[in-house]
């Protein structure tokens, strides 16, 4: 989960600066002098370096999100086998592996697109300096239409797929539990009924309380409660996996050789419904970017006690350390 949240930052400070990017004299602050610098600097970064690695964030969120489900059904449903198989070593690797991947696998995006200032006469006869994007022969190459919709494939389709599929196992799973819990109360409140008749019958006196007893309630009440938190980690899992879907999607549909073919043949580069359609999408993905982190405080105690109490000005690595044993009994893996 950790590791989510990383992606998913480091996803959203790098899609940050992309609305200012588009403020080229819509406002008064847009044509500052220092503001046009920064965007030209903005430009640059994001042609050469933002852009590769938004999507590697993107896509190490998703198999990440994926590998979390994996692990929480496992816990779940085969708890004996999530201990051997989702140790926290075992989970640091993958997560590692996942993320190195992730950045080889998009390493031809940062070959696409290059910048440059070009000087134009405006209608006014001013002359005025522009950025002007444009593709690399790579760009236009046929191996790059053949890349962008293998990586749809690989960063969209196949991790829905298997997320719709976990997310409705998970669903029946959490479903199972809370009926075992109320089977498990209902059958311990009619065996302690049983046990004080036989007591309060047998001469009018009670037996000498089994010294075993204390320690077998407690067993069960720890039982319980880690049962609990497990299920609430889950819920907090399937609402991860909805905003991957809501935020994730819709902006796959936004890449040009993509955008190309679901829409309508009159509508271009600068068709009105193609750039509301980017404008919502990258809206989308922000908001599915940002929002776990708000599930995290909500849902999770102890990383909401964690977070509250590294705003009370303590040390990083306390607050790091404090946060790696809170969320240690929670989550096994992530």
């Amino acid at each position: 989960m950790s590791a989510i949240s990383f992606t998913d930052a480091f996803k959203l400070l790098l899609m940050s600066p992309i609305g200012l990017l588009r403020c080229a004299g819509h406002l008064e602050n847009c044509n500052d002098p220092k503001f046009r610098q920064f965007r030209f600097y903005a430009y640059y970064f994001n042609n050469y370096f933002g852009h590769g690695m938004a999507n590697s964030a993107e896509t190490a969120s998703a198999w990440l999100t994926v590998l979390v489900s994996i692990e929480r059904y496992m816990a779940m449903k085969f708890p004996i086998q999530a201990l051997t198989y989702c140790r926290h070593s075992s989970g640091r690797m993958h997560v590692i592996i996942i993320i190195l991947l992730s950045v080889a696998f998009n390493a031809p995006l940062f070959f696409t697109t290059r910048c440059s200032r070009k000087n134009v006469t405006t209608e006014t006869g001013e002359e005025k300096e522009i950025l002007v994007t444009f593709y690399t022969a790579f760009g236009k190459s046929t191996d790059y239409d053949i890349f962008t919709w293998f990586r749809f494939v690989l960063v969209q389709i196949i991790p829905l797929i298997a997320l719709c599929i976990f997310n409705s196992l998970l669903l029946t799973v959490v479903s199972e539990s809370y009926r075992k819990l109320r089977r498990n109360e209902a059958i311990k409140t009619a065996s302690s009924m049983q046990q004080e008749l036989k007591e309060i019958s047998h001469d009018g006196a009670r037996d000498i309380p089994n010294c075993n007893k204390p320690q077998r309630t407690a067993k069960q009440l720890q039982i319980e409660r880690r049962q609990r938190a497990q299920t609430k980690l889950t819920l907090m899992q399937i609402c991860v996996i909805f905003l991957f879907l809501i935020g994730q999607i819709p902006q796959a549909f936004s890449f040009e050789k993509i955008a190309n073919v679901i829409m309508p043949e009159w509508c271009g580069k600068c068709c009105k419904l193609r750039i509301y359609y980017q404008v919502i999408s990258i809206l989308l993905s922000q908001i599915g970017f940002s929002l776990p982190f708000f599930i995290y405080f909500g849902l999770n105690r102890h990383f909401r006690k964690i977070l509250l109490t590294c705003c009370k000005s303590k040390s990083v690595e306390q607050c790091a350390s404090r946060y790696s044993r809170a969320t240690l009994f929670e989550s096994r893996v992530y």
